[in-house]
């Protein structure tokens, strides 16, 4: 941690501008941790091309079976937190469009597509709280969730082993810098 912060010390955190826009990015990497558990990663922004206001990457607690539950973990933080951010911008009246959806980004297309009520799985009934917990919330609005490739989404190294180049990429975005140098690189 000390190392990151002295190389990076010249480099600014910018969290958002004039427009707010809060949204998040989930992503997991299925049997990639320790004893093959999957890694989950997520970060919310206040802001697409904002710096990260909450990160977080962790192994989960056991083994998921297959890459639609690990992705599924991943997106239920994802909820927790936007819900969160939500509610806490509506105590402190900070957001005034505070009735419009917040938008998380995932890149499992099925995960995706189950939690908007247009997909079909069988032999979830161990997923089910999970899944009823993010259906539930996007079916009331609060917050959409949009397939993003995985390419693309922030997330991604949070869950994956990158090259030096990713790095600097994902420093980049964490940090917000898209915001000062004017790019239209990441949306």
């Amino acid at each position: 941690v000390v190392h990151y912060l002295h190389t990076t010390i010249d480099l600014p955190l910018v969290l958002g501008g004039a427009d707010v826009e809060p949204c998040g990015f989930s992503d997991s990497s299925l049997a990639q941790g320790p004893k093959r558990r999957s890694i989950t990663g997520y970060l919310t922004k206040m802001h697409p091309k904002a710096g990260a206001i909450y990160v977080s990457s962790k192994a989960t607690v056991g083994q998921r079976l297959n890459t639609f539950e690990s992705e599924l973990d991943a997106a239920t933080t994802g909820f927790k937190e936007l819900t969160y951010l939500r509610h806490l911008m509506q105590c402190i009246n900070s957001h005034p469009q505070s009735s419009q959806p917040m938008r998380l980004h995932c890149d499992n297309h099925s995960m995706v597509n189950f939690v908007r009520g247009e997909g079909t799985a069988t032999g979830v009934r161990y997923m089910d709280i999970r899944l009823w917990f993010c259906r539930e919330l996007y079916n009331k609005q609060h917050i959409t969730i949009e397939f993003m490739p995985g390419d693309r989404i922030p997330a991604n190294l949070l869950t994956k082993l990158g090259y030096g180049t990713d790095h600097c990429q994902f420093v980049y975005d964490v940090l917000g810098l898209y915001m000062l140098d004017g790019t239209a690189e990441q949306s």
